[in-house]
């Protein structure tokens, strides 16, 4: 049941209420800075500062909070207020590529006033929104080692679907020498082979997954072999991504892709292995990374590797990646 916001005669406001951005960017920030201040530590720090800078444009966020739909849906969420004063937070957006998945994130609540059952009260908000608006799946991330959140998740419905290694580099060096792999060889994207990229896909992303996001083939061949028009998307959108194929004869064995956001500090790099192959090529992929990032502008580099690839990952590391937490993705179908 929802609680929303009462007046107790001697507590004062008590309760659940909708998030307004007007008014509730500055505490949100303030929220987030100290419920999440280990993740903000590896880089996080920027979204706050993001929120803040809002805060200064009340009376124009409170207009776009009135006009217009798609702001009303950036920022919807709720808060939770203990006299007076905002203690919790939760936000609920709508998935960028998949229309009826809902994401929830931000869930946070002031340590003083945790286990007091507000993050449920927050968390059924949210999912009830979702509901209204037809969703048909609620997804999280949520770090793998926090125990006590993943018990709130699941009395909801939640499991995990995928699990991965959030991992950072500054400077990379090169692999170290080993023998070549002759039967390998890499190649550019070739959008005539779409079958195969798809393929691979399925192959890789875990069939739960697949469940709540499902594959099609024209968004693989996107990702992995745009075309021109694509390409020219990227660039306007501030970016640019650079991939290789990795092939053994004619099969597609693996892929790598680094996509250079010329905005913002980071490159993120994104891998498909296939899973007959997983220990062969990783080594081949780690060098492939440092020839795309040798002249990309000069930024962090993340990637976000699949526990199923423990061998990807100790060749990451190998050229100076840092394993910065692991976070699991919980989804829960919904019922209408």
């Amino acid at each position: 049941m929802v609680e929303w916001l009462t007046m107790g005669r001697r507590q004062g406001l008590r309760g659940l209420r909708p998030f307004n951005p007007a008014r509730d960017l500055g505490t949100l920030a303030d929220l987030i800075e100290v419920a999440f201040a280990e993740d903000l530590s590896f880089g996080g720090s920027s979204t706050v500062d993001e929120i803040r800078s809002l805060r200064w444009m009340g009376p124009l966020v409170g207009l776009l909070g009135i006009t217009s739909s798609l702001f009303r849906d950036l920022f919807a969420g709720y808060v939770w207020v203990e006299n007076g004063k905002v203690v919790g937070n939760v936000t609920i957006s709508q998935s960028r590529n998949y229309a009826n998945e809902w994401i929830i994130s931000n869930l946070a609540v002031y340590p003083q006033y945790r286990q007091k059952g507000i993050a449920r009260h927050l968390m059924g908000a949210a999912i009830e929104h979702a509901l209204k608006r037809e969703a048909d799946w609620i997804s999280l991330l949520v770090r793998s080692d926090n125990a006590p959140a993943k018990a709130l998740y699941r009395k909801f419905g939640f499991q995990i679907l995928d699990t991965f290694s959030e991992m950072h580099v500054r400077y990379l060096s090169p692999p170290s020498a080993s023998t070549p792999e002759p039967d390998y060889t890499i190649t550019d994207p070739d959008r005539n082979r779409w079958e195969d990229v798809y393929t691979l896909e399925k192959l890789v992303v875990t069939p739960s997954l697949q469940q709540m996001r499902p594959l099609d083939p024209d968004e693989s061949i996107t990702r992995w072999a745009p075309g021109w028009l694509s390409r020219a998307g990227e660039i306007l959108q501030g970016g640019w991504s650079r991939r290789r194929w990795v092939q053994q004869g004619r099969e597609l064995v693996a892929a790598a892709n680094l996509t250079l956001s010329l905005g913002s500090d980071s490159h993120i790099a994104s891998f498909l292995i296939h899973p007959d192959h997983r220990g062969s090529v990783e080594h081949l992929l780690a060098a492939i990374l440092v020839q795309l990032t040798a002249h990309a502008p000069h930024r962090y580099v993340v990637a976000n590797v699949s526990t199923n690839y423990p061998h990807l990952i100790k060749e990451l590391e190998e050229i100076g990646f840092k394993v910065i937490r692991e976070l699991d993705i919980m989804g829960a179908p919904m019922q209408h």
